[in-house]
């Protein structure tokens, strides 16, 4: 919930990756913008995590983040 921000680079985002990749953050599907503050987002959206593997390889995957608003009483 707001004013709480995402942290893409938790380990917990990539679970189950196998090991030995690297990984970087992007704004597009195409890793052509790169995403400035991966750990601390705080504006919901689509993002995107290229891993890239010791041999060159890459494989590029979508991280929708949902932020909710606050709720509010009186």
């Amino acid at each position: 919930c707001a004013p709480a921000s995402a942290d893409l680079t938790a380990a917990s985002v990539t679970a189950g990756s196998e090991s030995g990749l690297t990984f970087t953050y992007w704004t597009d599907a195409a890793a052509t913008q790169t995403l400035a503050n991966p750990n601390s987002i705080s504006q919901a959206g689509t993002y995107y995590i290229k891993a890239t593997s010791p041999a060159g390889c890459t494989d590029i995957k979508p991280v929708r983040v949902t932020i909710l608003p606050l709720p509010t009483h009186q």
